[in-house]
């Protein structure tokens, strides 16, 4: 016989057992069949079955109370609480060795390693995530808020900061902390590092929908300008655009620039067409200068006129491009002599970068033809393809001349100009397209730099000219490229450091061309070039301009031959004279054609390291200026946007700024004080500033100050001091 006592009347009634809940029901099945096994129910019927067992030597067992079991696991578990718990485990919970921790229930109700796991910022953030996306009954707060203490005990640091809430609400409020949404003292490490939950997600959407149409669209400007992730940004940016469309009277050219980068090739369209781009203006002179006169003037304005623009503005872009041409053609000569335009061209990056790669295995993506807005496309397309690329350097480059594959692609791969090109090896390993480099790149070192040649955008835009879906038709060849680097990123062993460059050999003319020009004698054509014996006497700059064609001398221009290019959208005729017309060919001198991207990804990689210092002496209540040192110690640009320094007393200055620091440099720059600090002010400073990545992302860095205060007088200084009285 067997007889089991459940003193506290909570215990499972185990399979094959009689329940007996009355002294009857207890006298009339003990001593009837020794293989009957029951359960005895009750703390008063217990008592006196145990007594009863021990005078006829009737073996028993005292069952486990399992509410009892529950509230010791808990403190803060009431009996109501600890029932219906104890309803939702189920028979799950005589598993339970005891006494039965927290951590156990928990896994139990809500299967989740998370609840075996030591707390980090990633713990942290999938814990904060689980709760806003859960729904849990209110009896298992006491166990969730028990799980929390031993969180923040075990915290080594401010992650701490992560385990003071256990509801949703409270873990919405950090999370949106966290993401940058709403202001915060609190320091959080780094960007978020889980999938942001679709509760917050739709929470933001709703809640920004609201603010963008009360603000008739301006609320864009603010939301972008907030320190969230570009996942956040790009949502706030779909939302505007939807507004937008709806109400494109209200939409302006800089709401245009600022959401660009958060959109996606469809809607980056869609919203060019409802609003003309700022004239593309006077073109500067200095590389720099120009490269962003052409990023952010003249390319938007020559989109929205290829795609939208009449007779005035196709003038307004002539005329811009002719200033680009003149320029090129008399810059890019001294540049291959060691000017200005040196470090700036494309082929010297390459060279650089084989010289410069010690910390890094390098693949350099070269995609062939990619105009500077298809790269633009490639570059959003791996933002939001992969978490574990940091977007370095975002910058762009001018490539050799004539811009045709023949005299460009071999430049770049050998890092000198073109005339010199066959006669030199490739920087590094050439990988062939039809190859995955991921095999290859398993055991690549530091220091390795591997070549991958692309025949992608071009031969696309060769082999479907005619078709009306072209631009579609790149733009899944670009989709398929971009997957294809997102399959390196993840394929090749973590512990290799990865570098991955995204260029091109040329651009392309954003326009239909003609072919009209015909080829000179003694040259054959590729679409807007030229090349061969030119028969021409050439002045002392090297180029030679005929009505639509320039000349280009070999020895000037670093060819292997003479040289003819377009200095108009037209192109020359065929090699056996054909006419026709062409969309988006290349060759030619336009700025597009010249200028091309180069972006630099690095897999794996921390926030910049960056040592600051705003150092300087001056006047109390004068307007002075002190200097900011910015050590650059990592591969990472970075742009300092806003500057931050309150003083004792709770003044507090603010500033925007647009101040880039180059990779692995100090930079110098005045900082503008319109009132210098008081002695007394400057006893207790605090000092940060607010830099941006070329991906986008925001970041804070404290400064160390340095900072003296001359004044006439001080406070503690008598004025009767030095007199004979």
């Amino acid at each position: 016989m067997k007889v089991l006592l459940d003193r506290n009347g909570d215990a499972t009634l185990p399979t094959g057992y009689q329940l007996l809940q009355t002294e009857i029901d207890f006298l009339r099945y003990v001593g009837v069949d020794a293989s009957q096994a029951l359960l005895v129910r009750g703390d008063v019927l217990c008592e006196w079955a145990e007594r009863f067992c021990r005078a006829r030597a009737i073996p028993f067992q005292n069952l486990r109370s399992p509410l009892q079991e529950l509230m010791a696991a808990c403190s803060g578990l009431n009996r109501q609480q600890a029932e219906e718990i104890y309803r939702l485990l189920s028979r799950a919970i005589e598993e339970f060795s005891s006494p039965i921790a927290v951590q156990d229930i928990l896994g139990k109700l809500y299967p989740q390693r998370m609840w075996r796991d030591a707390p980090s910022w990633e713990h942290g953030a999938t814990w904060l995530s689980w709760l806003t996306t859960e729904a849990f009954p209110d009896a298992v707060e006491p166990f969730l808020a028990s799980a929390t203490d031993q969180w923040r005990l075990q915290s080594s640091g401010q992650e701490a900061l992560l385990y003071t809430v256990f509801d949703k609400d409270g873990a919405t409020q950090l999370l949106l902390q966290w993401l940058g949404v709403i202001e915060s003292k609190a320091r959080f490490d780094g960007p978020f590092p889980v999938a942001i939950p679709s509760t917050i997600t739709e929470r933001l959407r709703s809640d920004w929908k609201k603010e963008i149409v009360s603000t008739s669209g301006e609320g864009i400007r603010h939301l972008l300008a907030r320190r969230m992730p570009g996942q956040l940004k790009s949502l706030a940016a779909a939302i505007a655009a939807d507004y937008f469309k709806k109400h494109p009277a209200t939409f302006t050219s800089l709401h245009l620039r600022e959401m660009l980068p958060y959109l996606d090739a469809k809607q980056q369209n869609e919203l060019r067409s409802l609003v003309i781009p700022d004239l593309p203006g006077d073109m500067p002179t200095t590389p720099g200068d120009v490269l962003n006169w052409y990023r952010y003037r003249y390319l938007p304005y020559r989109m929205w006129q290829e795609k939208h623009g009449q007779e005035e503005a196709l003038e307004v872009v002539g005329i811009a491009a002719q200033q680009f041409i003149r320029w090129y053609l008399d810059e890019y000569p001294k540049g291959l002599l060691g000017g200005q335009l040196k470090p700036h061209l494309s082929f010297d990056y390459s060279m650089r970068l084989a010289n410069s790669g010690e910390r890094f295995a390098t693949l350099v993506v070269v995609l062939d033809g990619l105009q500077v807005n298809d790269g633009e496309y490639v570059l959003q397309r791996l933002k939001s393809g992969t978490e574990r690329l940091t977007v370095a350097q975002e910058i762009l480059a001018f490539t050799a001349l004539p811009t045709v594959t023949e005299f460009c692609k071999d430049a770049l791969l050998k890092g000198i100009a073109p005339v010199h090109a066959p006669d030199h090896q490739p920087l590094g390993k050439v990988l062939a397209e039809s190859r995955s480099p991921i095999d290859i790149l398993q055991t690549a070192s530091p220091g390795q730099l591997y070549l991958w040649r692309v025949q992608e955008p071009d031969s696309t835009y060769h082999s479907r000219n005619g078709h009306q879906m072209l631009k579609q038709d790149i733009q899944s060849r670009l989709d398929g490229i971009t997957q294809k680097i997102v399959d390196v990123v993840n394929g090749v062993n973590a512990d290799v450091p990865l570098r991955i460059i995204v260029t091109t050999d040329h651009g392309r003319l954003l326009a239909e061309s003609q072919r009209s020009l015909p080829v000179p004698p003694e040259m054959k054509a590729h679409g807007r070039a030229a090349w061969g014996i030119s028969n021409r006497t050439f002045p002392a700059s090297g180029y030679l301009i005929e009505d639509d064609i320039v000349f280009l001398h070999k020895d000037r221009f670093g060819l292997p031959s003479d040289a003819a290019v377009a200095v108009t959208e037209d192109m020359f005729l065929t090699n056996d004279d054909r006419r026709g017309k062409e969309l988006y060919p290349h060759g030619g001198l336009y700025p597009e054609e010249v200028i091309v991207p180069w972006w630099v990804f690095l897999r794996d990689v921390g926030d910049p390291e960056l040592i600051i210092h705003l150092s300087g002496r001056g006047r109390a209540g004068a307007s002075e200026t002190a200097e900011l040192r910015v050590q650059s110690l990592s591969e990472i640009e970075v742009k300092i946007v806003t500057f931050h320094l309150s003083f004792f007393g709770g003044r507090r200055i603010e500033t925007s700024q647009n101040l880039v620091c180059p990779v692995l440099y100090a930079s110098q720059f005045p900082v503008e004080i319109d009132r210098w600090p008081t002695k007394q002010e400057l006893q207790e400073i605090f000092c940060e500033v607010e830099v941006q990545l070329a991906g986008g992302r925001r970041i804070d860095f404290a400064v160390t100050v340095t900072l003296e205060s001359e004044e006439m007088y001080t406070r503690d200084q008598s004025l009767l001091e030095g007199l004979d009285i």
